[in-house]
């Protein structure tokens, strides 16, 4: 039998050794953070604006190059993970820039959100107040979305950024938020837990009254008689969400602040690159729930409501198999459509992880192409954000097969032999 003092003291040299190391470790990020503070962010940085593992106090995280991509991901992993790994995964060697997104939004815009969608699912309004809680927690939220991004950007120009791109993976359009309102009652209304239960049918309840709807049909059992007043439910919705993307005025400011924050950060040879969305499939779906009755959506449904001229939005392709064996690049059904879209990538990540060996979004394409224009900008020090996106597209792309004339995609070859530091 072993010497249990002994045991005891070999590992508490080996514990010891370990927080020294720690210990170590944790004072020269910080170091690394404060010279980063200092002196603001390397040429050819990556700033990615997302959630990530906690680390520390500060709102940049900085880790070494292929950090994620040594460590590798999993289906647990926080989003800003998966972003970060898709770059360095693809050859991305530059500095990475970890800004945390979950705190640095005005909790006034929370507070809205939550006292509306609280309304919603416990009280029963009357027509104008639960037109106004929707309204006010659509309106929040895609506000808080705007202010949120607007102050970080600023924040990224005032730390002396140049030749640098910003990644943010993240938004919303009024498709998501048709989806999201519509799904989330719906899985209230069919849950077996009884409160959850109680607040679903309330909240459809507040819905019908907002809308103009029977209550005795929408919950019908009978598809053609609960089919058309769920159509209108949807319809209610989805306008209800265009309208205020389109008509406040409050987001109409935040907007044009964002807009703003965009200008200032590229006037330093930055670029900023978006996601551009995950909702492509959202009218089937709401369709598909609906035994196939289709609602009126405007041309602009799944369209990022940060997507402007001068930010790059990126969509998503995919690869699969034909009838004939044979692998096909093609946009991904779940990628947005918009005419904005600047450019497509690879959407999907692969996980060293037997549960869950994929994931797949636009959140993994922007960061694709945020990374090779962040090179491209260290490279071309004097070159402006739209110069940088024209001359990735002409020498990192191909065509987009049974795309639309001129519709690219970053060539994952070319790209990756570029990150790896071979010439054009």
């Amino acid at each position: 039998m072993l010497n249990s003092g002994i045991c005891n003291s070999g590992y508490l040299q080996a514990a010891a050794q370990a927080n020294s190391l720690r210990n170590f470790a944790l004072q020269q990020q910080a170091l690394f953070q404060a010279q980063m503070r200092a002196q603001g962010p390397a040429p050819g940085s990556l700033i990615i604006h997302d959630t990530f593992e906690p680390s520390g106090n500060t709102p940049y995280a900085v880790d070494g190059p292929g950090g994620y991509w040594n460590k590798g991901v999993n289906k647990n992993s926080k989003h800003g993970e998966i972003v970060r790994y898709s770059a360095e995964f693809d050859g991305f060697q530059g500095p990475v820039i970890e800004r945390q997104t979950s705190s640095a939004s005005d909790p006034y815009f929370s507070r809205i959100q939550n006292q509306s969608a609280s309304a919603l699912k416990s009280q029963n309004l009357t027509k104008e107040q639960a037109n106004q809680a929707l309204r006010n927690q659509m309106g929040a939220f895609t506000e808080g979305l705007y202010d949120t991004q607007t102050r970080m950007l600023n924040q990224d120009t005032a730390s002396g950024a140049r030749n640098s791109v910003v990644n943010i993976s993240m938004g919303t359009s009024k498709a998501r938020l048709t989806r999201d309102f519509y799904t989330t009652m719906l899985k209230g209304v069919q849950s077996k837990d009884p409160q959850k239960n109680k607040e679903g049918f309330t909240t459809l309840g507040n819905y019908a009254r907002a809308f103009d709807l029977d209550m005795n049909k929408l919950t019908s059992t009978d598809p053609k008689i609960h089919g058309p007043e769920r159509q209108k439910l949807m319809q209610g919705l989805a306008n209800t969400a265009s309208s205020v993307i389109d008509d406040s005025p409050r987001i109409a400011q935040a907007r044009k602040k964002f807009d703003d924050a965009v200008s200032r950060f590229e006037e330093g040879n930055n670029s900023v690159v978006i996601a551009a969305g995950n909702e492509g499939g959202v009218g089937d779906l709401l369709a598909k729930l609906n035994h196939g009755r289709r609602l009126d959506l405007p041309d602009d449904f799944t369209k990022n409501v940060f997507e402007n001229d001068q930010v790059t939005t990126v969509g998503a392709t995919r690869w699969k198999y034909d009838s004939e064996g044979r692998l096909k690049e093609s946009k991904a059904g779940y990628s947005s459509r918009s005419d904005g879209i600047d450019i497509y990538a690879s959407g999907s990540v692969g996980f060293k992880d037997p549960n869950k060996k994929e994931t797949d979004g636009t959140s993994y394409s922007a960061p694709r192409v945020a990374s090779a224009m962040a090179e491209l900008h260290r490279q071309n020090p004097n070159m402006s954000s739209a110069q940088i996106e024209a001359l990735m597209k002409s020498k990192l792309t191909h065509q987009l097969p049974q795309g639309s004339p001129g519709e690219k995609v970053l060539d994952y070859g070319k790209s990756f032999a570029f990150l790896k530091g071979q010439k054009f």
